[in-house]
């Protein structure tokens, strides 16, 4: 007797909708979301790719399962007591780039596609909007401060999950490109590079949300925040 269509095989797991976000992430985490098909995750699930659709209508709506679900934690972060703006947004940051170095592949895509978000993303912003309400901005210097926050997180995990940021092979690089050019043109860069330990790469993150936070307080004092 034929098998259905759509039913798993038989002796396999029953096939839930958290079975389905776990291995495709699975898949991401390992590959990237263009090997993610939902003929391949059917494959890893040993069942009928029409056995997906009865869960997830199509990719965008498995695409928005998984970024749900590794959003999911940023909930039961612990973002501090209200009367610290700083201290939320910074929690905040750190929260967020932990969620983007467990899934390189998969984070980055929310830059990119900003459509991609999902009620998960807009319920962990939330915190971002109440941080920025408490430091008394206005409704328009917090949706500025929100998306200055957002973009240099996402500008940072995107450089991040190149595995370029901080390699030295590329600074090495760098200062080759500097050196075959005529001695005394760009002279700072060849001081700067040129001195440049190989240092701790939380530094370049550290000193890019310090920035974006030193920028933000001076509007809210400006404000008599």
């Amino acid at each position: 007797m034929a098998r259905r269509v759509g039913r798993p095989r038989a002796g396999d797991k029953p096939l839930t909708r958290a079975r389905i976000v776990g291995v495709a992430l699975s898949l991401v985490d390992e590959d990237g979301i263009g090997a993610l098909s939902m003929r391949r995750l059917a494959g890893e699930l040993g069942v009928d790719p029409m056995a997906i659709y009865h869960h997830l209508p199509n990719k965008r709506a498995l695409l928005s399962a998984l970024i749900s679900e590794v959003f999911s934690g940023m909930r039961a972060v612990e973002f501090g007591e209200a009367g610290d703006w700083r201290v939320r947004v910074r929690a905040w940051a750190l929260a967020f780039r932990d969620v983007a170095r467990a899934h390189p592949k998969l984070v980055p895509h929310l830059a990119s596609h900003p459509e991609a978000a999902t009620e998960a993303t807009l319920e962990s912003t939330e915190e971002l909007y109440a941080a920025f309400e408490e430091a008394g901005m206005g409704p328009g210097e917090i949706v500025g401060a929100v998306g200055l926050v957002v973009d240099f997180l996402n500008g940072y995990a995107l450089a991040e999950a190149s595995g370029a940021l901080g390699d030295p092979d590329e600074r090495r690089g760098m200062l080759a490109m500097l050196d075959a050019r005529p001695p005394g043109e760009l002279p700072a860069m060849r001081r700067t590079l040129g001195s440049l330990p190989d240092g701790d790469p939380e530094s370049p993150f550290e000193f890019g949300l310090e920035a974006v936070l030193a920028g933000l307080e001076a509007t809210v004092r400006r404000r008599g925040g």
